[in-house]
C-alpha cells in the first residue's frame, strides 16, 4: 500500500547512536541506491549476451526545502557538515517511523533566495558505509 509523502521524516545526528533531530523545512527528500556490476563475459560465451557479477553498492540523498535559520539542530548539522567537511548520520523514514539509516558526506550545499521569493537550501549527500534498517 502506498504511503503519503507528507508523513516522511528525515532526522540527523553527528553519531550513529546519538540523538537524532528532525530536519525542519524539508520539502523534498530523495534517497538513491545503486549497485556496481562487473562484466564477466568471455570469448567462450556463445549466448551473445553479457554475464555479470555484483560488486559494490552505493547510495546518496538529495535534500531541499525552506531555509530555516532557527533550526539550530537539524539544518545546522547539515550546514556545519558541509562547512567543516564532517560526516552526518541520517535516518530516512518514508512512513515517519520506519526506514534506513546511513553515514553521509555532504558533497554540496547551496542556499538561495530570489528577491521576490523565499530563502531555500539544497544539499547533496553521498553515503559512506552500509545502510541499516531502523
Amino acid at each position: 500500500m502506498a504511503t503519503a509523502a507528507h508523513t516522511t521524516k528525515v532526522t540527523v545526528s553527528t553519531t550513529a547512536g546519538g540523538t537524532y533531530t528532525e530536519i525542519n523545512g524539508l520539502i523534498d527528500a530523495s534517497r538513491s541506491r545503486s549497485i556496481d556490476t562487473g562484466d564477466t563475459t568471455d570469448y567462450a560465451d556463445t549466448s551473445g549476451e553479457h554475464t555479470r557479477i555484483v560488486l559494490l553498492g552505493d547510495g546518496g540523498m538529495e535534500l531541499s526545502g525552506d531555509y530555516e535559520q532557527s533550526d539550530t539542530l537539524g539544518q545546522t548539522l547539515i550546514r556545519n557538515g558541509a562547512l567543516n567537511k564532517t560526516t552526518v548520520f541520517i535516518r530516512h523514514l518514508p512512513d515517519g517511523t520506519n526506514g534506513q539509516m546511513a553515514e553521509y558526506i555532504i558533497t554540496s550545499y547551496e542556499e538561495s533566495g530570489p528577491v521576490d521569493g523565499k530563502n531555500s537550501f539544497k544539499a547533496s549527500l553521498q553515503k559512506t558505509g552500509a545502510y541499516t534498517t531502523v
